[in-house]
């Protein structure tokens, strides 16, 4: 999120301050994905309480310099007035953008080839996020388009916006619609939304990251109750090989003074 306090304290300070204890987990990577909580919105920053957030066109220069190649949409941050307008700006620059603010799965995946390995993302927004809502998306259609996808890309990851703010634990919907996805072909599931770190679970031959967290946000002090958890969050780092199949490795980070991104602790090291 580069708006709000996060935009200005990114004018103040500058952005190389904020990312240069993470930047080279970001640069060691093949394909670098994340969650854009807050679109493009021109010169000024905007926010529109209580959820929706818009950060000013300079910040883009952040996202290039911490090396994304592609941004998910799909959150209840991003206005849907605003998607079109930061698509655009995204692409631009080489960035490839997907999912769209709207309930369910958007839209075609966006199919990426690295290093002779085919990657196929998908991306959806699930709020609430509850057995009604998700019976809606398991329908049989939707079954045979995963596997569909899954049969001519050698990996599938699912970038999903759903779960319970502030949970640390992923609840009971999140958890069966997760099982379903790796059943039908996904081989990854991310999660975001929540703002807390919820658990990286293996399941079958997928891997399920419920919540990723924060990565820069600044809900310091806006959020009191959650006893710092909201200043906390995940990187998740992935190796694959099309015979040998996958690895992970879990880097922990901390969000300081609202703006700056730092290395809590690593786990799970490959």
């Amino acid at each position: 999120m580069l708006g709000r306090e996060v935009g200005r304290r990114l004018d103040r300070y500058g952005y190389k301050k904020a990312f240069e204890r993470v930047l080279s987990s970001l640069h060691q990577a093949d394909l670098a994905i994340g969650n854009l909580e807050a679109c493009f919105s021109g010169d000024e920053t905007q926010t529109i309480e209580p959820l929706t957030f818009f950060a000013p066109n300079r910040q883009l220069i952040a996202l290039l310099y911490l090396g994304f190649d592609v941004l998910n949409l799909a959150n209840n941050h991003c206005s849907p007035f605003a998607v079109d307008y930061s698509q655009k700006l995204l692409n631009s620059v080489g960035i490839l953008t997907i999912g769209s603010p709207v309930q369910g799965f958007d839209g075609l995946p966006i199919q990426i080839n690295r290093n002779g390995l085919k990657v196929a993302i998908i991306s959806g927004m699930l709020l609430p996020t509850t057995k009604q809502n998700i019976i809606k998306i398991m329908q049989p259609s939707f079954a045979k388009s995963l596997q569909k996808i899954a049969a001519v890309n050698d990996f599938v990851v699912a970038t999903i916006h759903w779960g319970d703010e502030y949970a640390n634990i992923p609840n009971t919907a999140q958890q069966q619609l997760a099982h379903w996805l790796v059943h039908n072909g996904v081989n990854f599931v991310i999660g975001h939304h929540p703002h807390v770190v919820q658990p990286v679970a293996e399941y079958k031959n997928g891997l399920i990251a419920y919540s990723l967290g924060n990565f820069i946000f600044d809900q310091e002090g806006y959020i009191k109750t959650t006893n710092g958890l909201t200043e906390r969050g995940l990187m998740l780092r992935l190796r694959l090989h099309k015979k040998l199949g996958w690895s992970k490795q879990e880097i922990a980070t901390c969000i300081v003074d609202r703006y700056q991104v730092d290395y809590c602790e690593t786990q799970n090291k490959l």
